[in-house]
């Protein structure tokens, strides 16, 4: 009966069952997973991304770049579309990933999600000045 539903309650799974981290966005209807190898980071992205789910994608990373030199990778292989305007907070977010000397990387991103990112990025206003870490206050 292992696995089976009893009276409505789930039993758990074995202890060896590995289970993959994967979160669902409940607006728009994405959803990503969270895959960590090593040193690197892979991120899949499913449906469509704008700038609250994006929001919350960088929410959910944080807690694994902890240490530096994380190399995090968006995989797009799934994504079907993505807000122009979510290029100017992905770019300010590459740079300032830089400075703990972690890198962003796309990757199986489509050649229509590339060109909204780039006609995105061209309308996207100059950004901030990233503060380097000899400015950086830990407080």
């Amino acid at each position: 009966m292992e696995g089976r539903s009893t009276q409505g309650w789930s039993l758990m799974p074995r202890e060896s069952t590995r289970w993959t981290p994967r979160f669902t966005l409940l607006e728009g209807g994405s959803d990503f997973e969270i895959q960590v190898r090593g040193s690197v980071l892979r991120v899949t992205l499913l449906g469509t991304l704008d700038r609250n789910q994006l929001v919350e994608l960088k929410r959910r990373v944080a807690p694994f770049l902890v240490k530096r030199s994380r190399r995090i990778i968006l995989d797009g292989h799934r994504l079907r579309h993505v807000d122009y305007r979510v290029a100017g907070p992905l770019r300010d977010w590459n740079r300032a990933l830089a400075v703990f000397d972690h890198s962003l990387m796309l990757s199986g991103w489509n050649s229509y999600l590339r060109t909204i990112l780039t006609l995105g990025a061209a309308a996207a206003p100059n950004p901030a000045p990233i503060p380097t870490p000899s400015r950086v206050s830990m407080s």
